[in-house]
């Protein structure tokens, strides 16, 4: 009987090395992280992103859980990122913002070239200008051009290819967009309060300057002191003291200053108010006037054009709402 020979058993293979690779986390969860850490809240971070502040904590509660990291602490009056949550901000957000630029270049016409706006100087300094950095940066080919004035531009004469007006929204021959509703009351220099012994309001009225904002027409009856002294049972002929400043901007810079009492809309003032700089002293009114978007008919389909607009209408709807968050009142956005 021929003898078989054993069987060999097959040559091990050596397996490959395993090569490490972090699980990427869902786009919803950085989307959600991106923007509460940039807005320090989840609250706003929801409204931008049009869910839940609760949905916002679920979302970032599982990116933690992904990654096996903490990226916020929780606070009282919102959130702050932790070191880690710090580092991690700033790649994810460059990842999101090459995405949302790869986005951009495949589905729309590319957003470049000149686009001159019309803005009055005082919404330009303390509302437009702290902002329009993030529309550069979404839009880095965009060639900005602000004219910042209150003279109204000639849109029709190609002065400007765009304006923010703030007024009744009717514009002939012109196309008007409704961007953002306002407020106003009196306020009052912080500080000022602060050192002031009385803070009886009737009293601070008669004791204080008035600052006027001679820009203000005859069709915002609340801008003006009349109906507010009123109100507060002052007698015009019984203020000693005024100051009348051309327009608005160097109104609410006069009372910052400690100069005296202004009047003030509430999308010139916010930031200061949350800085604790200006204090109210009556509550807020909604103004007659609201802020428009007017351009030509015929630029209606302008990426440029269309771009600017997109991007203030967001804008607006995150300012309504930090401002309902910082007063406690609401101020509608488009």
């Amino acid at each position: 009987m021929p003898k078989t020979s054993p069987l060999k058993a097959p040559p091990l293979k050596t397996p490959p090395p395993k090569t490490f690779r972090p699980k990427t986390p869902p786009l919803s969860t950085l989307k959600a992280f991106e923007s509460a850490a940039r807005h320090g809240s989840f609250v706003r971070a929801g409204l931008e992103l049009n869910v839940s502040a609760a949905a916002i904590s679920h979302q970032i509660k599982l990116l933690e859980q992904t990654l096996g990291i903490v990226l916020f602490v929780r606070e009282a009056r919102g959130v702050s990122l932790t070191p880690a949550g710090a580092s991690y901000r700033d790649d994810v957000t460059q990842a999101l913002n090459l995405i949302d630029r790869a986005t951009e270049n495949l589905v729309r016409a590319p957003v470049q070239g000149p686009l001159r706006v019309s803005v009055a100087h005082s919404f330009a300094q303390h509302w437009l200008t702290s902002r329009i950095g993030s529309l550069l940066r979404q839009y880095p080919d965009l060639q900005l051009s602000i004219r910042s004035d209150d003279q109204l531009s000639d849109i029709h004469g190609g002065e400007a290819d765009v304006a923010i007006r703030f007024g009744m929204g009717h514009y002939p021959a012109l196309r008007s967009e409704f961007f953002l509703s306002d407020a106003a009351t009196i306020l009052v220099a912080t500080e000022l309060l602060d050192r002031s012994k009385d803070t009886d309001n009737r009293h601070l009225l008669l004791d204080s300057t008035l600052l006027d904002d001679d820009s203000i027409g005859a069709a915002e009856p609340w801008m003006s002191w009349t109906p507010w002294l009123r109100e507060a049972g002052v007698k015009t002929d019984s203020v000693q003291r005024r100051i009348r400043f051309s327009d608005s901007a160097m109104t609410v810079n006069a009372c910052l200053s400690r100069a005296g009492l202004c009047i003030g809309r509430l999308s010139l003032v916010l930031e200061a108010l949350r800085r604790r700089q200006l204090t109210p002293l009556l509550p807020w009114r909604s103004t007659e006037f609201a802020h428009h978007i007017v351009y030509r008919e015929s630029d209606a389909d302008n990426p440029r054009l269309r771009a600017f607009i997109d991007w203030l209408l967001r804008e607006g709807k995150l300012f309504a709402a930090e401002a309902e968050i910082a007063t406690g009142e609401l101020v509608r956005s488009a």
